[in-house]
């Protein structure tokens, strides 16, 4: 009895040993797992958890956006590999519209703008509170001066400049290198087939250009936005419900399907075909301009 009770106090002494010995391994990881929480919570405040334009943050895929002007801030340098917060700067472009009537009456400008197709015009309304008759569009306000002179001289034609302005927006990214160069060439890839449609046709309607090489050209540049939008669209998937990306989709989906269009119908006359060439690089401008608009405005909730 006497060895066993030896045994029991010699047990009892070595589990308050190792006892004390599990709580101070316990306090010290404790104390390193403090620290390092405190690292990573900073980390995780400024890539995870920061402003994050549209809903709750997210980081399923590891691309933030939030559309806070920047007031030209630089980002950090990363290490390779690594995120970095960079910079997207998104539209700021004017396209310098010919306006050739405003009306309150929408059946109005719609009988006009017909007739205005059936000529090689763009027909297009806009509306922002009055339907204004729309019938090409420049990107330089010197050009577009020199076409309503030419109009009012060659043809007695009065008409006025409405400049479409697509106001400018810093996205601030959280992102990999190769994800940021993908939307802020996305956004390039947009704005240059614009640009090109309406070279398209300029030449078109000079006769440097036929309808087979106009058609041409035109398939270039919606294959080329095909590729961005299959781009951005994978980005959507790694982070579902951004405005930013959201958006930039729809745009991109709607130019390559108009793009689409004028290059199928072949039956079209250089006239007709003009005037759907002009009427589809006014709208790619009104979309993005609706789109920067969007994303201004729900920024601008968010800051309040």
């Amino acid at each position: 009895m006497r060895y066993q009770s030896s045994r029991r106090r010699k047990r009892a002494t070595r589990s308050r040993g190792y006892a004390k010995a599990f709580l101070l391994l316990a306090a010290a990881g404790l104390l390193v797992y403090l620290v390092t929480a405190t690292a990573a919570g900073s980390w995780i405040a400024e890539h995870v958890t920061g402003p994050l334009f549209g809903g709750e943050p997210k980081a399923t895929g590891g691309v933030l956006a939030s559309p806070i002007p920047t007031d030209g801030e630089e980002a950090t340098p990363a290490p390779a590999g690594a995120y970095e917060t960079q910079t997207v700067s998104v539209g700021g472009t004017t396209l310098y519209c010919i306006q050739l009537g405003a009306f309150s009456d929408k059946a109005n400008a719609e009988t006009q703008a017909e007739d205005d197709s059936l000529k090689g015009g763009a027909g297009y309304i806009a509306y922002d509170g009055k339907h204004r008759l729309l019938t090409s569009g420049f990107g330089g306000e010197a050009e577009a001066k020199a076409a309503v002179d030419r109009l009012k001289a060659e043809d007695g034609v009065e008409s006025v400049i409405y400049p479409m302005q697509v106001g400018q927006l810093n996205l601030k990214i959280t992102a990999a290198e190769a994800d940021v160069e993908t939307l802020r060439s996305a956004f390039e890839g947009y704005d240059g087939a614009a640009a090109k449609l309406r070279e398209i046709s300029a030449s078109l309607a000079s006769g440097s250009l036929d309808g087979d090489g106009a058609r041409t050209a035109i398939k270039e540049q919606q294959t080329a936005l095909a590729a961005h939008r299959d781009a951005i669209a994978a980005l959507c998937e790694k982070n579902p419900g951004l405005p930013a990306f959201v958006g930039l989709e729809t745009m991109l989906t709607s130019a390559e399907k108009n793009l689409d269009a004028l290059t199928a119908d072949t039956s079209l006359s250089n006239v007709a075909f003009s005037s759907k060439i002009k009427y589809t690089y006014i709208d790619m401008t009104s979309l993005y301009k609706t789109y920067v608009t969007d994303l201004t405005q729900q920024s601008a909730k968010k800051a309040n």
